[in-house]
């Protein structure tokens, strides 16, 4: 079976309010911060929408109990050019069962069932490309595959055109 290629472009963070300017659908969205008693920001949740993100995390069971230091990140798939809703479910389950975000429950106990390679890009909410990600983010892989067997994963760095 063949490997299916997902790139993602992820946006952020956003507060809650600046996540309202974010008119994108079909995204998978990662939201940061800490739960009661937590004393550190970190990943706490991974899921996706068809919807924009800002209509989603109204009512969400789980992004209410981050209380503190709430962030957004918002990744839009680039490739394939018209992702599907499995395309986002494939994605979202590489990187909950590889990240194990404490509330995700769902996809955490099994690697996913095809194999995929992941991608990810980081930009800052204006477009510009990130050096550097933030430092809740450096675990999360850039490069994650899953060839049914084995995990590979990798972080990429970023070039000026050095060619020049």
């Amino acid at each position: 079976m063949k490997e299916s290629v997902i790139v993602l472009n992820w946006y952020g963070p956003y507060d809650s309010e600046c996540l309202n300017e974010n008119d994108e659908t079909r995204v998978i969205y990662l939201a940061t911060g800490r739960t009661k008693y937590q004393r550190n920001d970190q990943i706490q949740y991974c899921g996706i929408t068809e919807r924009r993100a800002a209509v989603r995390k109204k009512g969400h069971k789980k992004l209410c109990l981050i209380t503190n230091n709430r962030k957004f990140w918002v990744a839009k798939i680039v490739h394939p050019r018209r992702a599907t809703r499995s395309d986002l479910e494939a994605a979202e389950s590489v990187i909950v069962y590889l990240w194990q975000p404490p509330l995700n429950v769902r996809k955490t106990a099994h690697p996913p069932r095809n194999k995929y390679i992941v991608v990810s890009h980081w930009f800052y909410t204006d477009g510009r490309p990130r050096q550097r990600k933030q430092k809740m983010l450096r675990e999360l892989y850039d490069v994650m595959c899953w060839d049914g067997e084995f995990w590979r994963t990798s972080n990429l760095r970023r070039w000026s055109n050095w060619l020049d």
